[in-house]
């Protein structure tokens, strides 16, 4: 992921998440970064295939969102969580 998304989802975290959940979630992703990669199956060239047209025929069909609408969606599950 480039720099300019990371920051801004660490933008977005900022402002959506209370300290205590920022902590939360720093610690979540601190344990699945250290997780044991190497036990991990690798994707097959079938599964990467699949994933591929599933996401072809989703844009075809305009099931696709815009990044804001995306970052709108969360925002409110995030305060409804609250």
């Amino acid at each position: 992921m480039e720099k300019t998304a990371l920051t801004t989802l660490r933008n977005y975290i900022y402002e959506a998440l209370t300290p205590s959940d920022i902590q939360w979630l720093g610690a979540e992703l601190t344990a699945y970064a250290q997780s044991n990669w190497e036990n991990l199956p690798p994707y097959t060239m079938t599964e990467i295939n699949a994933m591929i047209d599933e996401s072809e025929r989703q844009s075809v069909n305009g099931e696709v969102s815009e990044s804001e609408d995306m970052f709108q969606r969360l925002d409110a599950t995030f305060r409804e969580a609250v």
